[in-house]
């Protein structure tokens, strides 16, 4: 019997909409892809009726979820808030609320927030109102669909409620709550290590942006070679020979990017830019290489001889670094 087929639960989602395209189509496909039954305004024909039929759906629904970035939305003929009529009348039928706020809404666009003095203050109050209830606050959408598997995910847990059962299907209840106990804390799961790997992309990020090390090689001149040290940045050294652990590279040829890297970058023996004129010690590839491994953007492979190259967070990191040398930000988020 596929978990599918099992119990749907509908959530109405409800939201002004201008300002919140973006995230209301993804919290929609979020809760597709939890075979959950998502309803909005967006599935509502304009009508003069319109508002009885949105009652009609929010009764039928299991769970409400509402979200607030930098607009009120628009108003009925009483001034109140079509997003706020929704989420009384939720209140009013006992249906279990989900609220959704955005955490830094002064830092939206003008294009993004109310400008009109009475529409911020409509604005703020209903805020208010729903910080009365449990809440999650976001700044970015995929940081908003995350938080949608966690708190449906929690909610169906704490507050179960009938969904739909297709009427073609005998029902065993004990078996059904319990593949759904177990799918719900799959999805959990799942959600929480999605968060822990952008927690420690971001980790990482830091740690590289502020991380020097300093590399000891020898430099030949006259005959004669002579012991160096030089700070090196780490990000800009990960930066420069990512490529090569794209693949699985052995450790002298990570040494020679390594060395290209000191000659091309900080001008080592430019005159007689050769390899043979500039040695890195040889102790220096692994203990580099140690260091990406213990960020977790590297990992060895051992067999008849030892080769490097990048974890799924490596690459995922190298690309960040890529981008911001590129474009001046280490992300290509949509606003």
């Amino acid at each position: 019997m596929a978990v599918r087929d099992i119990i749907r639960h509908q959530v109405f989602v409800s939201s002004p909409f201008r300002g919140l395209e973006t995230e209301r189509k993804l919290v929609f496909g979020t809760l597709l892809d939890m075979d959950c039954v998502p309803a909005g305004m967006e599935l509502f024909p304009a009508s003069d009726e319109k508002w009885d039929l949105i009652r009609q759906v929010i009764d039928l629904s299991d769970y409400y979820v509402v979200i607030l970035a930098g607009r009120y939305g628009s108003e009925d003929e009483t001034g109140l808030g079509f997003t706020e009529k929704e989420y009384d009348y939720a209140v009013s039928k006992g249906i279990p609320i989900l609220g959704f706020l955005h955490g830094e809404p002064h830092t939206l666009p003008v294009g993004y927030s109310d400008v009109s003095e009475p529409a911020r203050t409509k604005l703020a109050a209903f805020r208010e109102k729903i910080e009365h209830r449990m809440v999650r606050y976001w700044t970015h959408p995929m940081e908003l669909a995350g938080y949608v598997v966690t708190s449906i995910n929690q909610a169906i847990r704490t507050f179960p409620r009938p969904g739909w059962v297709r009427a073609d299907r005998p029902q065993s209840l004990e078996k059904d709550v319990e593949i759904l106990q177990l799918r719900a804390k799959v999805s959990q799961l799942e959600s929480e290590i999605l968060q822990l790997k952008g927690k420690l992309l971001n980790r990482n990020h830091v740690l590289l942006e502020s991380k020097e090390i300093k590399l000891r090689f020898q430099t030949k001149q006259d005959g004669d070679w002579s012991i160096h040290f030089l700070d090196v940045d780490i990000s800009k050294a990960f930066q420069a020979f990512g490529n090569l652990l794209l693949e699985y590279s052995y450790p002298s040829d990570i040494a020679l990017h390594i060395t290209d890297y000191l000659i091309n970058s900080f001008a080592v023996n430019t005159e007689q830019a050769l390899h043979s004129n500039l040695n890195l010690e040889s102790e220096e590839t692994p203990r580099l290489m140690s260091i990406f491994e213990t960020l977790g953007l590297t990992e060895r492979q051992r067999g008849h001889s030892v080769t490097w190259h990048l974890t799924d967070l490596g690459k995922q990191q190298h690309n960040q670094l890529l981008l911001k040398h590129l474009f001046g930000s280490g992300t290509t988020d949509e606003p």
